[in-house]
C-alpha cells in the first residue's frame, strides 16, 4: 500500500497480474464458529494442565484457538466476550517454540500451523510462524535443505500476497540461488512469487536482478495452456526493465513484437510510454496521454456494462420461456458470467488509472484536481467486488495526503484512520505500510 511517488515510474513490470480471486491476506470471516472456539479453548485448557517443560501441545492449541477467533471476528487484536486475543495467543505460541529444543520435526510442525493460517487468509500470523520455522530449519537442517527451500517458498507466497516488500527483499537471494540451479518447470504459484520479486527489485532500481528473474522465469515456464499468456506478461515486464536501463533499442524491439497485446494486458503495454515520459520529466505530456487512456477505459467499461445488461436480459427471457433450448440457458449463463467478470475488471483498471492520474496532478501541484481524481477512483472501486484491499487503501492514503496538503486536516485524519484500521489486522503492527500509516496519523494529530 506504500505511498507511491508517481507509480508510473514502476512501469509494466511492477503491475501484478490480477487473478480475480479473493486476496490471500483478506481474512476469511465465518461468524458461525462458536463450537470451533469452544473446542479450541477446551484443548488449550487441557494443554495448560499437561506436564512438561516444552509445552508444545499448548503452542499448537494457542495457534488453533487464534485461528478460530479470527474466523469469528477477523480481528487480530480483539477476543470474543473478553476471551484471549489472537495476537497474544500467537505470541505465546512463538515464545514456546523459540524455547523448545530445535529440530527439523519441530520446524515442520510449525510450518503445518503456518499453512493453516495461510488457508484462513491470516497472513500476518502465517508470516511470523514461517519466519520462526525457517530460523530453526536453517540451524538444524541447513539453509540449503529441501525443508528450508519449501519454507522460503511459503514465506515468499505470503509476502507476495501481503505486498510485504521487506520480506520479499530479504528472501530474494535465497530464491534466486535456488532458481540458478533449478531445471523443473515453475508452477503458477512459483511464477507469481517471481513476478512479485521482479517488481520489488525494479522499484529499488535493482534492474539487473529483476532482469535475471524474468529471464530465468521465461526459461522455466511450463509448456501448457498458460504458457503464451505467461510468456507475453514476462516480456512486457522485460521491456519495462530495458526502458529503466536506458536500453531503448532493445526495449523498442521487444515492444514492436508485442504491438498487439491481449485485451487484459494493454494497460501494462500503454504504461511503457507513460513511464518514458515521466522519466524524461514530461509530466504534462504524461498527463495528456494518461487522460486519453482513461477516456478509452471509461468507454470500454461503458460498453461492457451495456453488453452485460443485454446478456442479463437475454438470460432472463430464456428462463421465462417454457420451450427454451436445453443448451441455450447454460450458454447464456456462461456468457453472462464472463461479461460480469470483464465489467468488474474494467472497473478496477479504470479506478487504478484514476488514482495514477491523481498522482500526476499532485506532481504538477494541481491539488484540487488530484483530490477529485482520487475520489473518483474510490467511487469506481466501490462499484466492483474485484477491487483489492491494496487498491482501496493506497488510494485512501493518497487522498489523505492530498487533503493534508490542502489544509483539510479533519478529512485527512479520518481517511488515514480508515487506512490503518484496514491494514492493521491484515498485515500486523510491524509491517512497514502499517508503520507509515501510523506516522501519517501522528503528523495529523499534531496539527
Amino acid at each position: 500500500m506504500k505511498r507511491r511517488l508517481l507509480p508510473l515510474l514502476l512501469a509494466a513490470c511492477c503491475a501484478p497480474a490480477f487473478a480475480g480471486t479473493p486476496s490471500l491476506c483478506k481474512p476469511i470471516v465465518t461468524p458461525r464458529t462458536p463450537d470451533l472456539i469452544a473446542q479450541a479453548a477446551g484443548r488449550r485448557t487441557d494443554a495448560q494442565r499437561e506436564p512438561g517443560a516444552e509445552r508444545l501441545a499448548l503452542a499448537d492449541a494457542d495457534a488453533q484457538l487464534a485461528r478460530a477467533i479470527m474466523l469469528q471476528n477477523g480481528l487480530a487484536d480483539s477476543g470474543i466476550d473478553g476471551g484471549p486475543v489472537p495476537r497474544d495467543l500467537v505470541r505465546e505460541a512463538l515464545d514456546i517454540w523459540s524455547q523448545a529444543r530445535p529440530d527439523p520435526v519441530l520446524a515442520r510442525q510449525m510450518r503445518a500451523q503456518a499453512i493453516e493460517f495461510m488457508n484462513a487468509h491470516q497472513c500476518a500470523f502465517a508470516r511470523s510462524v514461517l519466519q520462526a520455522a525457517l530460523a530453526i530449519t536453517d540451524r538444524t537442517a541447513g539453509a540449503d535443505s529441501s525443508d528450508a527451500v519449501t519454507i522460503v517458498q511459503d514465506a515468499l507466497k505470503v509476502a507476495a500476497a501481503a505486498d510485504d516488500a521487506a520480506t520479499l527483499s530479504a528472501l530474494s537471494p535465497r530464491r534466486l540461488a535456488a532458481m540458478r540451479t533449478r531445471t523443473a518447470p515453475l508452477d503458477q504459484t512459483e511464477l507469481a512469487i517471481n513476478e512479485a520479486l521482479i517488481g520489488i527489485h525494479y522499484q529499488r532500481d535493482e534492474t539487473a536482478l529483476a532482469e535475471e528473474y524474468v529471464q530465468r522465469s521465461l526459461a522455466l515456464l511450463p509448456q501448457d495452456a498458460s504458457a503464451p499468456a505467461s510468456t507475453r506478461r514476462l516480456k512486457v515486464r522485460l521491456a519495462g526493465i530495458y526502458y529503466a536501463q536506458l536500453r531503448f533499442a532493445e526495449a523498442e524491439a521487444l515492444r514492436a513484437k508485442l504491438a498487439k497485446p491481449y485485451p487484459h494486458e494493454y494497460f501494462e503495454y500503454e504504461r511503457y510510454t507513460l513511464t518514458t515520459q515521466v522519466r524524461a520529466g514530461d509530466l504534462l505530456g504524461t498527463l495528456a496521454r494518461a487522460e486519453a487512456l482513461l477516456t478509452k477505459y471509461r468507454q470500454e467499461w461503458d460498453k461492457d456494462q451495456t453488453d452485460l445488461a443485454a446478456a442479463e436480459q437475454r438470460l432472463d427471457q430464456l428462463r421465462k420461456t417454457p420451450d427454451a433450448n436445453k443448451t441455450a440457458i447454460p450458454q447464456a449463463t456462461r456468457a453472462t458470467v464472463t461479461l460480469r467478470q470483464r465489467t468488474q475488471l474494467a472497473a478496477v483498471r479504470t479506478g487504478r488509472l484514476q488514482d495514477y492520474v491523481g498522482e500526476i496532478l499532485q506532481g504538477l501541484g494541481r491539488l484540487d484536481e488530484a483530490a477529485a481524481s482520487c475520489e473518483a477512483a474510490l467511487a469506481t472501486f466501490g462499484m466492483t467486488q474485484f477491487a483489492d484491499w491494496s487498491d482501496i487503501s493506497t488510494t485512501k492514503s493518497d487522498l489523505a495526503i492530498l487533503q493534508r496538503m490542502r489544509g483539510n486536516t479533519a478529512q485527512a485524519l479520518a481517511l488515514q484512520d480508515e487506512v490503518l484500521k484496514m491494514l492493521l489486522p491484515l498485515l500486523g503492527p510491524d509491517h512497514p505500510d502499517v508503520q507509515t500509516a501510523q506516522s501519517e496519523l501522528a503528523i495529523l494529530r499534531k496539527k
